[in-house]
């Protein structure tokens, strides 16, 4: 997988799945053309965050401070992002993906988070969502695990109901 390319080692994972209904060329571009926070809670959860909840999608996220670090299109993509994630500004770091891959700053952590598609039959699709954190020192990683202790639930949360959204988006069809 792509993700493995950019974060093969980390501190934190955390992998969501579901298995829809449709070609995989037809899930991959409905993730790609996404509004994320199709639903209330995801809305408030992305807005405690700071990001505009009218319409979060895969843009909106890249301007955020995302970098999309890789691509196959109907298999993959991957997104990173480098922060202090703890921290109430979060400290994102504008990077290129070349500046991503050789970031080794102490007291920042490096996040990768893809979207993976599975033709399992012709017409039905496993998609998936991992997320990793790498702590790039000791107090990093301390300070990063107490803020996931806290964060962690909620960032489920919002994997879990993005693929519910694109399920019922899929199903609508």
């Amino acid at each position: 997988m792509l993700i493995d390319k950019y974060l093969p080692s980390y501190d934190v994972v955390e992998v969501h799945s579901a298995v829809l209904d449709a070609k995989v060329e037809s899930v991959y571009e409905t993730v790609r053309n996404f509004r994320f926070a199709n639903s209330t809670l995801t809305s408030l959860l992305f807005s405690l965050r700071g990001l505009s909840t009218k319409k979060v999608s895969l843009q909106t996220v890249l301007d955020a401070g995302f970098i999309l670090l890789d691509q196959q299109e109907n298999e993959e993509f991957v997104l990173g992002l480098v922060g202090k994630f703890w921290t109430p500004s979060g400290c994102l770091q504008r990077l290129t993906t070349d500046e991503f891959n050789t970031f080794n700053t102490e007291g920042y952590a490096k996040a990768v988070w893809n979207f993976s598609f599975e033709r399992i039959e012709e017409s039905k699709t496993r998609i998936a969502t991992e997320t990793r954190v790498l702590c790039l020192d000791d107090s990093s990683r301390t300070k990063f695990k107490t803020y996931w202790f806290f964060v962690g639930p909620f960032s489920g949360i919002i994997r879990r109901e993005i693929l519910r959204s694109i399920k019922h988006a899929i199903e609508q069809r």
